[in-house]
């Protein structure tokens, strides 16, 4: 629309046409760099925001059984949101219990994300 009325209106200002083609390119041109920024943020590993990882944390503090979080990376690759986490958990616990609770906080925070890996690794605590 702004192009057919540069045209209209060239007729009567000047260089009015070549002003709105660089007006339109500047357009095209920054539409380019928002589609390449989102694009290389799929391609690439990037880390999640902050909020995720904040929702995250606070999955953690809620579960009973962790006692500290050690280690955690967060990334993303396309669509999908991957999560590494190690925690601290109490030495009584057996193997087989140790097992089912990192199964159940991967769970928990598998279910904050769609499409999303989630490996715990829980470490037994010191005391």
């Amino acid at each position: 629309l702004g192009v057919m009325l540069s045209f209209v209106l060239s007729n009567f200002i000047p260089y009015l046409d070549a002003i709105a083609g660089i007006a339109v390119c500047g357009y095209v041109f920054i539409g380019m760099i928002r589609v390449f920024n989102t694009s290389m943020k799929d391609l690439m590993d990037a880390e999640l925001p902050k909020e995720d990882k904040v929702r995250i944390v606070e999955t953690l503090r809620i579960d009973r059984e962790v006692l500290q979080i050690v280690h955690m990376k967060t990334r993303r690759s396309g669509t999908k949101k991957i999560v590494h986490i190690d925690v601290k958990i109490s030495r009584n616990y057996s193997f087989v219990e140790a097992y089912a609770i990192s199964k159940r906080i991967e769970k928990s925070i598998a279910d904050l994300f769609l499409h999303s890996e989630v490996i715990v690794a829980v470490i037994p605590s010191d005391e």
